[in-house]
């Protein structure tokens, strides 16, 4: 199991991204099934929405809660308390909630990004 981090997903569904190609070569070679958190699935589909259209996003949803080889890692109150927590304990402003999130999940499961800052941060994990 692995997560793919927002970026993936909005460079896979936005042909004008920079990273389409990148993305699609990278879904083409995925061979574990994947998770998407509730915060990237929330995040996805408000950036698409407003980048490419309603449409997209709505198949991206639709496409997520479709496929039995992904799976939805909704937040629970737990899992949000410690994200918060960990978000205020830190003061590097060029990551986002979500990328924290990834940070705390990080631990246990494989999170790919295109994002060199939170790349750089996933590595001291490992």
């Amino acid at each position: 199991m692995i997560i793919l981090d927002s970026n993936i997903w909005i460079a896979l569904l936005n042909i004008d991204d920079s990273d389409h190609a990148r993305a699609q070569e990278l879904m083409k070679d995925l061979e574990e099934n994947i998770i998407v958190t509730e915060h990237v699935l929330l995040e996805v589909a408000t950036i698409i929405s407003q980048k490419v259209d309603k449409d997209t996003a709505d198949n991206f949803i639709k496409r997520v809660i479709s496929t039995k080889e992904i799976e939805i890692f909704p937040s629970s109150e737990e899992f949000l308390d410690r994200v918060i927590k960990f978000y205020l304990s830190k003061s590097n402003r060029n990551l986002s909630f979500v990328d924290y999130s990834l940070l705390l999940l990080s631990k246990r499961i494989k999170v790919i990004t295109f994002d060199k800052i939170l790349k750089k941060e996933l590595a001291k994990v490992l």
